[in-house]
């Protein structure tokens, strides 16, 4: 039973003689999200088939996909992005290449970049919740890993040593937070230089490292309890 319910199934709740609020889904407006969740699994499992080594499956779900990408996408869009999308339906190919898809989602106005996959607008709270929950658990199974290392954790002979045993999960987030932050805020303080007629300072990467590996020694001292881990 709370297995049906958690998966967005209600019992029906008889009401009585008397009571004015029905407590039955179709008046409390439960289901008002599910189209946005339904596509969201179905994007969810789009990408579990992606990660994937089933070459045959990939192929094949592809396949079918692209011509509903066209099909749909022509319904909303002007004559010649139509006609271009319903040529592009007809190319007698089972499993379209990378160039087409890229083509369909260009004409329909989305511009997919392959070196930022995650765009901040479509992304909440509980995405960051899990994407917290996916760091420790990546940390937590980088543990055997760590403790081949553990002597040069507790007692490193430099800054670059330390770091090369870090995870690189930890390390990669870091330097992705810190960086941006930090080449965001120059943008804006070289725009104002440039007013000035000032030069231009370069950013402190060295800054960042050290402020990236001051955090990660944090982090695995949390939780590698026990551990001598070097605070630098």
């Amino acid at each position: 039973m709370n297995c049906y319910e958690e998966k967005g199934g209600h019992i029906y709740q008889r009401v009585g003689q008397g009571i004015k609020k029905d407590p039955n889904c179709d008046n409390l407006s439960h289901h008002k999200n599910d189209t946005k969740k339904a596509l969201e699994v179905i994007g969810y499992w789009i990408l579990n088939i992606a990660n994937s080594d089933n070459l045959a499956f990939q192929e094949k779900i592809l396949a079918h996909l692209a011509p509903i990408l066209c099909i749909i996408n022509t319904q909303e869009k002007s004559e010649t992005t139509s006609s271009t999308l319903l040529s592009v339906q007809n190319i007698k190919n089972e499993v379209p290449s990378l160039f087409i898809i890229l083509i369909i989602l260009i004409l329909v106005k989305f511009n997919y970049n392959f070196d930022k996959k995650l765009n901040p607008k479509n992304l909440t709270s509980k995405h960051f919740f899990e994407f917290g929950e996916a760091l420790a658990h990546s940390i937590i199974l980088a543990k055997n890993e760590l403790k081949i290392h553990k002597k040069l954790l507790e007692s490193p002979t430099s800054i670059e040593e330390y770091r090369s045993i870090f995870p690189s999960c930890l390390v990669q987030f870091y330097d992705g937070l810190l960086k941006t932050l930090y080449e965001t805020k120059k943008k804006i303080i070289d725009r104002q230089r440039k007013y000035r007629k000032k030069p231009l300072k370069p950013l402190n990467y060295e800054k960042i490292t050290k402020q990236t590996t001051f955090f990660i020694s944090i982090i695995l001292n949390i939780a590698f309890k026990g551990w001598k881990i070097w605070e630098f």
